[in-house]
């Protein structure tokens, strides 16, 4: 599912402290094992993109694109967002499910 036209689930997401936002943050639930889904930006570079594609294939984190980058930071309070990951089940199965 293309979650361009469901960003404001993100944000609630965010504003519910379920949401990693960024390269780095991302990185850490996924190494702990707590990323249910893992969302990139349409425009996302293509090393962090290979980079988390390796990542979630080797962990089973199901993946997700969504809008721009400036799209995607818009929903979540920022400038620009290239990857974010959600940690709980629920909000994962919720997006995964359309």
């Amino acid at each position: 599912m293309d979650l361009s036209a469901n960003l404001g689930f993100l944000g609630l997401a965010r504003k519910a402290g379920v949401l990693a936002v960024g390269s780095d943050a991302v990185e850490i639930v996924l190494a702990k094992g707590r990323a249910k889904l893992v969302v990139f930006a349409s425009d996302a570079g293509k090393s962090t993109l290979s980079k988390f594609k390796t990542i979630c294939d080797d962990k089973g984190v199901p993946i997700r694109m969504a809008s721009t980058k400036e799209d995607l930071g818009g929903a979540l309070g920022r400038r620009q967002v290239a990857v974010a990951a959600v940690t709980d089940v629920n909000f994962a199965a919720r997006m995964l499910k359309d």
